[in-house]
């Protein structure tokens, strides 16, 4: 019998995650690298590969860099980018890097 349900919770939580119902959690790296899709100036949107949006929340303490010259050091849409999180999970920045891509 528990092998039933054991195989039962398997295929449904499968299921729901290959439909799109589950939920879509960034693995245990504690950075994303995407493309900006929006900023502000205390959060930005970052567009991963998967197409997934993440927001994240600036504070005071994230240093923000740009390696590529010249160009702005606040993060605008369109330039590509790696956000360093406080942790896994966490969605604050506690680093920006810019390193390609134009603002749009």
């Amino acid at each position: 019998m528990r092998t039933i349900v054991h195989r039962a919770v398997a295929i449904l939580s499968i299921a729901s995650v290959i439909s799109g119902c589950g939920p879509i959690r960034l693995d245990n790296r504690p950075q994303i690298r995407g493309t900006i899709a929006a900023a502000g100036e205390k959060w930005l949107s970052i567009r991963h590969k998967t197409g997934q949006v993440y927001h994240v929340e600036l504070t005071q303490q994230t240093r923000i860099v740009n390696q590529g010259a010249p160009g702005p050091e606040t993060p605008c849409a369109g330039q590509r980018a790696t956000v360093f999180l406080v942790g896994p999970g966490h969605f604050i920045a506690s680093a920006v890097t810019i390193w390609g891509g134009q603002c749009r």
